[in-house]
C-alpha cells in the first residue's frame, strides 16, 4: 500500500492491552528469568506470546511452567524456521494495541512496560518507542551499556552517517499496533536472524521515534548470540564481520525497499554509516582491496553528501586506514577494538 500521506495513528485506550513478543529457541537456561521480568512489571495489563522456534532442550517445559500459573502467558509451538518465523506466528496471535519485543535470554526491569505506556500516551504521532539496555554475560555481570540515538523521525537517518545505535537490540523495541500491520509479516527465509532489526528499521520508516532515557532492560550476550554488536566479540574476525556486515545490509536493504514501496523515498545502504564502516573493517581484514576502494569511495561521497553527526576526526580514521598496506590496517584495526573493549569494561567496572 502506497501512503498518500502522513502516516496517522488512532487515539490509544486509557489502559491499552501490552502484547509481549517472544521467539524462544534453545534458551532453557534464560527463558524462565526473562519471562519473570515481563510477568513482574508494574503495568499488570499484558499478554505474553511465546513461539517455540523447535527448541530441543527443556525451553517448553518451563515456558508452559509459567503459563499454567499465569494466564497471560500462551506457548505456540513449531518447527525450527528462524526468528521472522516464530515473530510473525507470535504477531497473528497477539490482540495489544501496543506491541513489545523481548529476547527469551534478556530481562526487563519493573517498570519498563509502565514506562513505555506513558511515553505512547503522551506523544499521540508516534509508533515506535526504544530505550537504552545494560549490557550483561551469560552470569548477568554488567558489560556496560547499549545505547540508542535520540527519537524523532529516525528513517530519515537509515541512510546517513549519524553516529550512534539508531535503535536497541529486540527487548528495548516497542511499537504500536497499527505500525507493526504495515510491516508484518516478515520474509521469513531473509529474517531467520536479524528480525527484530529488520521490523524496527521499517517502521522508522513510517512513523516518528520516541526514546525514554532509562535503562529499561538487560541485553545478555553470550557465545549463541556474539553477532549483537560488534564490541561484544572477543576477538575481531573475518567470520564475525561477515555475519555482522550480512544482518546489517539485509535490514537496510529490507527498510530501503520498504521505504521505497510505500513511502516512495531511498534508503540506501551505500549512505549508511555502520553499513560502510563494516564493509571497510572486512575488506582491511579479508585483504579485499576491490571491497576497500569501494567502500572507500562510498564513504567520500556520503560524507560529502549526507554526513550527519559524524564527527571529522573519524572519518579521517577510515581514510587513513583505507590507505595503509594492508598488514599495518590489519593491526590498527585490531588494536583499535581492543582499546574500545578495554573502555567499555572499565566504564563497566571490570
Amino acid at each position: 500500500m502506497k501512503l498518500q500521506s502522513a502516516f496517522a495513528l488512532p487515539a490509544l485506550e486509557a489502559r491499552p492491552l501490552v502484547s509481549v513478543l517472544m521467539s524462544s529457541y534453545n534458551y532453557a537456561r534464560y527463558v524462565g528469568a526473562a519471562l519473570d521480568s515481563a510477568l513482574e512489571q508494574s503495568y499488570r495489563h499484558l499478554e505474553i506470546i511465546v513461539c517455540d522456534d523447535g527448541s530441543s532442550d527443556d525451553s517448553c517445559s518451563i515456558i508452559q511452567g509459567r503459563a499454567d500459573h499465569d494466564p497471560r502467558v500462551r506457548l505456540m509451538r513449531k518447527e525450527n524456521g528462524g526468528c521472522a518465523s516464530a515473530l510473525n506466528r507470535a504477531f497473528a496471535e497477539s490482540q495489544g494495541s501496543i506491541v513489545c519485543l523481548l529476547d527469551a535470554d534478556d530481562l526487563w526491569e519493573r517498570a519498563k512496560l509502565e514506562r513505555v505506556v506513558n511515553a505512547f500516551q503522551e506523544h499521540a504521532d508516534c509508533g515506535l518507542v526504544t530505550h537504552p539496555l545494560k549490557i550483561i554475560d551469560s552470569q548477568g555481570r554488567g558489560r556496560g551499556e547499549f545505547h540508542c540515538v535520540a527519537g524523532g523521525l529516525l528513517g530519515e537517518d537509515i541512510a546517513t552517517l549519524r553516529m550512534g545505535h539508531l535503535m536497541p537490540v529486540c527487548s528495548g523495541l516497542s511499537f504500536r499496533r497499527p505500525v507493526l500491520d504495515m510491516v508484518m509479516p516478515l520474509p521469513e527465509e531473509q529474517f531467520r536472524s536479524s528480525a527484530d532489526h529488520a521490523i524496527a528499521y521499517a517502521a522508522a520508516t513510517l512513523t516518528r521515534t520516541e526514546r525514554v532515557s532509562e535503562l529499561l532492560g538487560s541485553y545478555r550476550v553470550h557465545g549463541g548470540n556474539l553477532t549483537g554488536t560488534t564490541l561484544t566479540a572477543e576477538r575481531l574476525t573475518v567470520e564475525h564481520l561477515r555475519k555482522m556486515l550480512s544482518s546489517i545490509e539485509r535490514v537496510v536493504n529490507f527498510a530501503d525497499e520498504f521505504s521505497q514501496e510505500h513511502l516512495g523515498r531511498p534508503v540506501p545502504a551505500s549512505r549508511s554509516r555502520n553499513v560502510l564502516e563494516h564493509r571497510i573493517m572486512l575488506a582491511v581484514l579479508s585483504d579485499d582491496s576491490a571491497l576497500l576502494r569501494k567502500s572507500h569511495e562510498d564513504l567520500r561521497r556520503a560524507y560529502q553528501e549526507v554526513r550527519r553527526d559524524y564527527p571529522a576526526l573519524r572519518y579521517r580514521f577510515w581514510e587513513v586506514l583505507a590507505t595503509l598496506p594492508p598488514p599495518l590496517a590489519r593491526a590498527t584495526l585490531q588494536g583499535f577494538f581492543r582499546l574500545l573493549r578495554l573502555k567499555t569494561r572499565l566504564a563497566a567496572g571490570r
